[in-house]
């Protein structure tokens, strides 16, 4: 009898608790109670869509800061419907992009894409659906932060959010009427606006070449931020709330924030 070949992982550590709380404060992992994440990442829905469908190989696609909790959604997925469930990290593309060459590999015959989406389109190959997220968001500080950072700005600024953050975009709105809005692609375009990056842009800024600033609501990392200063190379300033912290700063100068995106 051969002996038998040496064990390449261990399962002596493995706990029914969620993964350590990070440590450093420059940390963008969600940190949520168990008791939170099936309304967070909208399981129930998640579950009927998969039964529904009759779904047997459903890819799970998490960006970095939400993969703490990958363990304990793919377990109940697989608890409560007959799908395998696989988990997708560490993509070839941008967390906000449906990684379907990953999820060929199993075969998946559906992807499940969980956080910020630029919503672009997909091949239309295998089925996808968008789980956004829900985090909460002091809209009272960030109206105030927007007020005290934009007296000298005198150029047009439009309000981004990373979609997690998107319910906040009308309240945000009311309380600074000045603000253009880059809304979530919700299927109705109008007339004096472009679908760019899945939002609805104002055609008065996405056509205007005047310089202009985005107050963006967002992790700090976030690829959403890069794309649109990248689409939008009239953007002069950023200014720039991370709820995570609660914390507002201003960029002057935007090159600072495309360094990285050239250089990959």
């Amino acid at each position: 009898m051969e002996p038998a070949g040496p064990r390449l992982f261990s399962d002596d550590h493995l706990t029914t608790t969620l993964a350590p709380e990070p440590t450093d404060e420059g940390s963008t992992s969600l940190v949520l109670d168990l008791e939170s994440v099936p309304n967070f990442f909208d399981l129930p829905a998640t579950i009927s869509w998969i039964t529904e469908n009759d779904f047997a190989k459903v890819g799970l696609q998490f960006p970095d800061r939400f993969i703490r909790y990958s363990r304990f959604i793919a377990e109940r997925i697989e608890k409560e419907t007959k799908a395998r469930a696989y988990v997708l990290a560490d993509t070839s593309y941008k967390s906000c992009c449906v990684d379907e060459v990953a999820a060929a590999h199993v075969p998946c015959d559906s992807i499940v894409h969980y956080g910020d989406s630029c919503l672009s389109t997909a091949t239309g190959a295998v089925p996808v659906r968008y789980v956004l997220g829900r985090l909460p968001l002091n809209v009272d500080e960030v109206t105030k932060g927007f007020r005290e950072n934009s007296a000298h700005i005198e150029a047009s600024v439009i309000l981004l959010t990373d979609a997690a953050y998107a319910y906040s975009i009308e309240e945000l709105s009311q309380q600074n009427p000045q603000l253009l809005v880059a809304r979530l692609d919700n299927g109705e375009i109008r007339d004096n606006e472009k679908l760019c990056l899945g939002r609805l842009i104002p055609r008065s800024f996405s056509d205007s070449t005047d310089s202009s600033c985005v107050l963006f609501i967002g992790d700090e990392s976030s690829p959403l931020l890069q794309m649109f200063l990248l689409t939008f190379p009239y953007c002069a300033q950023v200014i720039h709330y991370n709820p995570t912290n609660q914390k507002i700063s201003i960029e002057r100068d935007t090159t600072s924030l495309l360094v990285l995106v050239y250089f990959l």
